[in-house]
């Protein structure tokens, strides 16, 4: 069985705009997907430009999570530096 439910037409129009703002898609992502292309393009072309720079960031990155996790650990000591590449 339906509920019906009476109300006054004020009630009714905030009711209304209170569940669209509540179903609205953030901002940031209504700009990001309105310019996913220019982005996707950009990162690609940074990443052309730039392999040394991020492969020395990726290095320096996966040693230091390799010489944190080891010390957490209680392994200590010298750790082997492992290539990624």
């Amino acid at each position: 069985m339906e509920e019906v439910i009476v109300m006054n037409l004020g009630d009714a129009i905030e009711m209304a705009k209170e569940k669209e703002r509540q179903n609205r898609v953030p901002s940031w992502k209504r700009y990001y997907l309105r310019h996913r292309d220019q982005e996707l393009a950009r990162r690609k072309e940074y990443r052309e430009n730039n392999k040394e720079t991020i492969a020395e960031y990726n290095h320096t990155y996966y040693r230091s999570r390799k010489l944190r996790k080891a010390v957490a650990s209680g392994k200590g000591g010298l750790v082997k530096e492992v290539s990624h590449a």
